[in-house]
């Protein structure tokens, strides 16, 4: 299965409306995956940003798990910064993220991103379970050819 990144992008973009000033698609790794922002926001600023959220998603993912003995699979952040709100979710096997004014209002912000998580989960998630399973035929052929 093959995904557009051009279609992805307009598929973010959805959300772009009111505060929302950015979407992205992190992998859990902290690469910019797919970006749609307003015009001020450039993909210098959402890498460095995809970056930095996962890396604060990671610890927070562990912390679930042994501080509040849970099982350590955070569902939804939400940060307040000087500059506005970053929300993010799991998404696949990457993170959602969505940017937005300090004006934005959270519940809103909330829904958009819930909204397009539930949009975008079935596509994104078959293309994660492919991508999984072409990775470990690719990792037995090197055991494989490693034994010889």
């Amino acid at each position: 299965m093959i995904l557009r990144q051009k279609v992805l992008v307009e598929v973010l973009g959805e959300v772009n409306t009111g505060d929302v000033v950015a979407a992205q698609l992190v992998s859990r790794e902290g690469l910019l995956l797919c970006f749609s922002g307003a015009a001020s926001e450039t993909t210098n600023q959402a890498a460095v940003s995809s970056a930095l959220l996962s890396t604060i998603w990671g610890q927070f993912d562990k912390g679930t798990g042994a501080a509040f003995g849970g099982s350590g699979h955070l569902k939804e952040v939400v940060l307040e910064c000087e500059d506005g709100y970053i929300a993010a979710c799991p998404l696949a096997n990457m993170l959602l993220v969505l940017r937005a004014r300090s004006s934005a209002k959270l519940g809103l912000l909330r829904a958009k991103l819930h909204t397009l998580r539930n949009h975008l989960n079935d596509p994104l998630t078959i293309i994660a379970e492919a991508n999984a399973e072409e990775m470990a035929k690719e990792k037995r052929k090197k055991t494989t050819a490693d034994d010889y």
